[in-house]
């Protein structure tokens, strides 16, 4: 009765040989099996609670890091390619906030060159909209000096065409004074 009740610290302790000291000890034996199997979920529970203290204890740092990686990932994706995380964290955090800082780093490397080419293109584009105005103007002159040209040679041409038209006038009127002349002397 005492052992149903719970009190499993009692032996019987029969030193007998009969079938009482056999009973006796069955039930010693039984009283220590139940204690042990106490004393072993005992220890179990103890060692579970103690492995959910420390999973808490480890969970509260890697939420705080988590935390922090996920702001400055939010921040990287914003375009602030400044922003570098602190090392606070030793092992796989620390070797995470490594690498994301370099990652950042390489980023802003490529987001410098870009900028660099997007620089010289649009110097390039500027030398070549600088040319290409040069060369505008200077087809524009080239042409007013052809124009000029032309009207030139037009002016010349017809010059030309009215000196041949006064050379033939005045062939023709020497024609007629030489036949003048020659009818006189003949009289």
């Amino acid at each position: 009765q005492r052992i149903a009740a719970g009190d499993l610290d009692l032996r019987l302790g029969f030193k007998r040989r009969d079938e009482i000291g056999q009973l006796g000890a069955s039930f010693d034996s039984m009283a220590e099996s139940l204690q042990q199997q106490i004393a072993s979920e005992q220890a179990a529970r103890e060692e579970a609670e103690y492995l959910q203290g420390v999973e808490a204890r480890n969970r509260q740092p890697l939420e705080q890091a988590v935390g922090e990686y996920l702001g400055f990932v939010q921040q990287v994706a914003r375009g602030d390619l400044s922003q570098r995380l602190a090392a606070s964290y030793d092992g796989a955090l620390g070797q995470l906030a490594s690498g994301l800082n370099g990652m950042v780093a390489s980023l802003h490397a490529i987001t410098a060159q870009v900028q660099e080419g997007t620089n010289a293109i649009a110097a390039a584009v500027a030398q070549i909209s600088a040319a290409t105005a040069e060369q505008a103007a200077s087809s524009a002159e080239q042409s007013a000096a052809i124009t000029e040209t032309a009207t030139a040679v037009e002016e010349v041409k017809t010059i030309a065409l009215q000196t041949a038209e006064q050379a033939n006038q005045v062939a023709a009127s020497s024609q007629t004074a030489l036949a003048v002349a020659r009818d006189g002397n003949q009289m």
